[in-house]
This record gives C-alpha cells, sequence and structure tokens, in this order.
C-alpha cells in the first residue's frame, strides 16, 4: 500500500472519528424549535459551549436548504441532444501528433489513437474532421 493510501485511510479514519465523538465538556443543553418546510416543529437537543452561548444568541440565523429534484432525461430528443461528438485520428507517432497540434493545439495521445476534441454538435465535429482531411489525416468521429 503506498503513502498515499495510507494517508487517505488515516484522514477518513479521523474523520469518522470526530464525526462520532460527542463533544460535552463545559456544555448546557437548551431545546431548539426548529420549523420544516412542511410547517412540523421537531425539538432536538444541540450542545453548545458555555464560551459560544453568548455569540451565538446575538448572531442566530435560520436557514432553510431545500434539495434540489432528481429530474431525469426521459425524452429522446433530450438523449439525442446531450451526446458528445469526439474526433480522433488513427495512430499514435510523435510526428503526427506534431501535425495534428498544429490544427488543435490541445490534441493529445490517448492509447493507440490522438483524441483531437469533443463537441456537443455534430457540424463542429465534421468541421474539425474536414480541416484534418485537407491536412492529409485521416479522421473519424465517435458518438457518446
Amino acid at each position: 500500500m503506498n503513502t498515499y493510501c495510507k494517508y487517505c485511510l488515516l484522514c477518513l479514519g479521523s474523520i469518522l472519528i470526530a464525526a462520532n465523538t460527542p463533544t460535552v465538556a463545559n456544555a448546557t443543553d437548551i431545546d431548539v424549535h426548529q420549523q420544516t418546510s412542511e410547517d412540523v416543529f421537531s425539538n432536538r437537543k444541540v450542545y453548545l459551549s458555555r464560551s459560544d452561548r453568548s455569540s451565538s444568541r446575538a448572531s442566530s440565523r435560520e436557514y432553510t436548504f431545500k434539495a434540489p429534484d432528481n429530474k431525469s432525461i426521459t425524452n429522446t430528443e433530450q438523449l439525442i441532444k446531450a451526446r458528445g461528438y469526439k474526433v480522433e485520428v488513427y495512430g499514435s507517432a510523435e510526428d503526427l501528433l506534431l501535425r495534428v497540434r498544429n490544427i488543435e493545439p490541445r490534441a493529445f495521445v490517448k492509447g493507440n489513437v490522438i483524441q483531437v476534441g469533443i463537441f456537443s454538435q455534430q457540424d463542429n465535429a465534421e468541421d474539425l474532421v474536414r480541416q484534418l482531411a485537407r491536412a492529409g489525416m485521416w479522421a473519424r468521429i465517435i458518438t457518446q
């Protein structure tokens, strides 16, 4: 196990221990009434240290958070629009990469191909393929 993994496990363990350890030294119980979005009241105990008690009353604020709606794409048209178009050139040789970078400077080698770009619009991907073809390179578009 490398040092990074040991460090991650140590941090994770520390977080779990801290989350499950109650702090009650010099603490006072107070009741808090919290109104939820459904107008239902719930009681809960909150522990405040004596040094925090005066400052928390002076600057008490109420925050209401709402989780975002869980929307999923159900329309086939939306799925088609969400596609990406990846442009690749066959080969991974250094001289080929230099030629591709003359057209698209951010191109990089990925396995045995050069990934030139990813586009949300098919027309943009086709334009890049035409530019590469004019420079004598064969490219393909992969729909994601």
